[in-house]
């Protein structure tokens, strides 16, 4: 049987190149590429996706493991059921009628395709002027604009942050929890069942039922990165970063989570999280401080015990200067573990 060809790191797609990779460990830009531009075998982006403005067709991608853009793509996405990251289909004319899971924010303005089997948004949804319809939803992690959607929400039960209803003229029959307050003026639907500012509480059900949407792909998104789950015995899972080759272990304790690349590594690392970090050296830095990277990798794993897999991962596609500031940082993380920590220790 014939090996999958495999395209190590990331991609800039070229004008008319057909690619016959079925799996990209790193990001996929296609900004560059046309029409003749074709990814006819390709499964698997491991990093992030960059579709906008392309012309041409992924018709077998199923799972991309970072965030995903699909802004003015003329292409659709029939076998896609999973991003891990953020998915951005504003001004998208295609389609992703197999799409389930979304690990972080989506943004649907002004698309005109549908997800009628998309159960799960890990975080923020913004419904405003979109055309098609989600009628499997029934999470939403953080807030929700419906504002100007013409579509439905029956199946959605809660939403984690806040909730903005005005001038939605769709209904959510069985939405019973939302995390923080809510604005229903000229909605056309019923509150009665409704109850508001339910903090924690929605915030749980939405991570578990996230962590089951995945789960039910055999997948897992633990620090932000999503894995195919190969094994699990307790609190230890080994698993395969989506796009990468190499086995991994993922352990958990007292609601902490750490990858390594060991099992010992990854409970080392589990240690650092759960244990007392000393940041008496950074109580001194403001939002302007350069350092080394090697330093402010140090400092952000010091402030919000993320762990040392997930910090490399997240730098792999990165290519930042000698020096860079916590302002940098601050605005290099958004979405990702730590980030609001790190944030809050510079804004006290």
């Amino acid at each position: 049987m014939k090996t999958p060809k495999i395209h190590c790191g990331n991609l800039v797609a070229k004008a008319g190149v057909a690619y016959d990779f079925a799996e990209i460990t790193g990001k996929l830009d296609c900004s560059k590429a046309d029409k003749k531009t074709t990814f006819d075998k390709l499964t698997t982006i491991g990093g992030g996706a960059y579709f906008r403005g392309w012309t041409g067709s992924a018709n077998n991608l199923t799972t991309i493991g970072g965030y995903a853009d699909f802004q003015g793509w003329t292409g659709s996405a029939d076998k896609l059921t999973t991003i891990g990251g953020s998915a951005y289909f504003r001004g998208w004319t295609g389609l992703a009628d197999k799409l389930t899971t979304i690990g972080e924010s989506a943004d649907f303005q002004g698309w005109t395709g549908s997800a009628d089997k998309l159960t799960t948004i890990g975080e923020s949804a913004y419904f405003q002027g979109w055309t098609g319809s989600a009628d499997n939803l029934t999470i939403i992690g953080e807030s929700a604009d419906f504002q100007g959607w013409t579509g439905s929400a029956d199946k959605l039960t809660t939403i984690g942050g806040g909730a903005y209803f005005r001038g939605w003229t769709g209904s959510a029959d069985n939405l019973t929890t939302i995390g923080g307050s809510a604005d229903f003026q000229g909605w056309t639907g019923s509150a009665d069942k409704i109850k508001l500012n339910a903090g924690q509480i929605a915030k749980t059900i939405c991570s578990d039922s996230q962590k089951a949407a995945f789960a039910a792909l055999g997948l897992v998104l633990v620090d932000g990165i999503l894995s195919k789950v190969i094994s699990k015995r307790g609190s230890v899972m080994r698993v395969v970063i989506i796009g990468k080759a190499k086995q991994l272990y993922i352990v958990e304790r007292d609601g902490k989570t750490a990858h390594g690349a060991t099992l010992a590594e990854a409970r080392a690392d589990l240690l650092v999280k759960i244990g007392n970090r000393d940041t008496t050296p950074y109580r001194t830095w403001t939002t302007k401080t350069k350092v080394s990277l090697e330093d402010m990798i140090v400092a952000y794993r010091t402030i919000t015990g993320a762990c040392g897999q997930g910090c490399s991962h997240f730098l792999a596609d990165k290519n930042y200067p000698a020096k860079v500031s916590v302002e940098l940082i601050i605005g290099e993380t958004v979405g990702k573990y730590g980030h609001e920590s790190f944030k809050a220790f510079f804004n006290k």
